[in-house]
């Protein structure tokens, strides 16, 4: 039951497509879809063509509202992609602006940490690319 107290909270598992909509209607593929992608440069090439403009700059991402599902979803996305693509650098330089945002950035950094306690691949994922984020903006510093 919802708000019980002293009742156990497990992880949440990565969000489903249709429970993280953002705006522009764009849906974030599952891990399942990015590992049903048939290589690794499929996945990519799926990502670049996909991946809203406004999520890779600057300052448009300032201008893009977003929840936490949607930053949840996001980033379980780009996380999943990294480990596919053996965390090619493009995935998270693309990305960067998203997690060094004044407006967005600290809670998708924590948004991405909570994906580190989900059990099994997607937890190992987001753990790796959460540390390959931190390592850029510690190098932007």
């Amino acid at each position: 039951m919802a708000g019980k107290v002293g009742a156990i909270v497990k992880p949440a598992a990565a969000p489903t497509p249709a429970s993280a909509a953002v705006p522009g209607g764009y849906v974030p593929p599952t891990c399942a879809a990015v590992r049903a992608e048939p290589s690794p440069e499929g996945a990519l090439t799926t990502f670049h063509n996909n991946f809203p403009a406004a999520l890779e700059d600057q300052k448009l991402v300032e201008r893009v509202t977003l929840d936490d599902r949607a930053l949840r979803a996001i980033s379980a996305y780009l996380a999943c992609l990294a480990q596919r693509t053996n965390y090619e650098p493009d995935v998270a330089e693309t990305a960067l602006w998203l997690y060094a945002s004044k407006r967005h950035g600290s809670r998708a950094r924590a948004q991405l940490r909570a994906l580190t306690m989900v059990p099994g691949d997607d937890g190992a994922a987001a753990k790796e690319f959460a540390r390959q984020i931190e390592d850029y903006l510690a190098a932007d510093r």
